[in-house]
């Protein structure tokens, strides 16, 4: 099975299996030909997460084929760790 995960200016998302990864690529072209819009990306962990698309700004789709599982949601929250262990992750 092939996973994808898409970078956008820097920032990585995992996106779920079952992602339609031709669609949302369509959908990020035609924001970047329109002169930019809001897009909204489905990520593994939380529903989805818009980000603002504009001509310009780096984006990467890359393929994973035969990838391990997905990436849990963490639960992790910050009264968990000294500010040290946060700090270092």
């Amino acid at each position: 099975m092939s996973l994808f995960t898409l970078s956008v200016a820097g920032h990585t998302y995992y996106l779920p299996a079952d992602t339609d990864v031709v669609q949302l690529q369509d959908r990020l072209v035609d924001a970047v030909r329109h002169g930019g819009d809001v897009v909204a990306i489905p990520t593994v962990g939380t529903t989805e997460c818009a980000v603002l698309v504009s001509p310009g700004l780096p984006v990467y789709f890359e393929e994973r084929p035969d990838a391990p599982a997905q990436p849990e949601a963490s639960s992790w929250t910050r009264s968990m760790f000294t500010a040290e262990e946060w700090d270092s992750y």
